[in-house]
């Protein structure tokens, strides 16, 4: 299957990543078994007073995407100094062409900075279950009152693998695992994982970090102290942001 990544992946990294993309990466790490299709993460900050307009943008894939709505758009509500992610599904393979426009250039104006990342995932199925967009509209559903807090990870030089099975491990011990992702970096940016958990809305959010069975489930899933400490061992950066989910426009 062909598909066109989000239009506005910059030229250097589309070509460097051509080569790349439809291999596994030699010493990439312990990559799990269901990091079967590849994903385009993109963050992006608005220039002063550009933010609706741009995010009206983000929301129409590109006229000749194979599947259009394949795509979770996140709002920043509080953390990081990103306005807008999109994680966009590839499938098992990507392929860029030369000639392919970067994206329209009146769109360009409209960002302060933008980054893009090829990175690691299991199929569309699972991540979409886990996002609550599981449905024939995918991401063109309604938004819910879902909260989602997105998390990149940068692992310490020699602690990469140490803080992947850190991250499994956090995973496992959440209240409702089936409602988190982790993504591995492939190329792109300098941040190795994303974690994404989704919330049923802001009460759940606050219940699920007040749970008083948290400690014993950490215990069970292998960690031997508090999550966030035991993270901090092996990363050299993290980034932390709430955000809630916009629709994207369907064909």
């Amino acid at each position: 299957m062909k598909n066109r990544v989000f239009p506005s992946l910059a030229a250097l990294l589309l070509l460097a990543a051509v080569a790349t993309a439809q291999a596994p990466a030699a010493g990439a790490g312990p990559a799990s078994a269901n990091r079967t299709d590849l994903y385009m993460v993109h963050f992006v900050k608005a220039a002063p007073g550009k933010a609706t307009e741009l995010l009206n943008g983000l929301k129409v894939a590109p006229p000749d995407a194979t599947m259009a709505t394949h795509m979770l758009v996140l709002r920043h509500v509080d953390g990081d100094d990103w306005d807008f992610a999109l994680i966009q599904h590839l499938g098992p393979k990507a392929t860029i062409e030369a000639s392919a426009p970067i994206g329209p250039a009146a769109q360009r104006e409209l960002r302060v900075w933008h980054t893009d990342t090829y990175a690691l995932g299991p199929s569309w199925a699972e991540f979409s279950k886990a996002m609550g967009i599981g449905t024939p509209q995918a991401g063109a559903a309604p938004a819910g009152k879902d909260v989602y807090v997105l998390s990149d990870y940068r692992g310490a030089a020699g602690h990469r693998t140490q803080l992947e099975d850190t991250l499994k491990k956090v995973a496992a011990s959440s209240a409702r695992p089936a409602d988190t992702v982790l993504l591995q970096h492939r190329d792109g940016s300098p941040w190795d994982y994303i974690y994404v958990t989704r919330y049923d809305g802001f009460k759940d959010y606050a219940a699920q970090q007040e749970d008083p069975e948290t400690d014993a489930r950490a215990r069970r899933a292998g960690l031997t102290q508090d999550a966030g400490l035991e993270i901090r061992q092996h990363m050299a950066a993290h980034h932390d942001t709430i955000a809630v989910r916009v629709p994207v426009q369907g064909k």
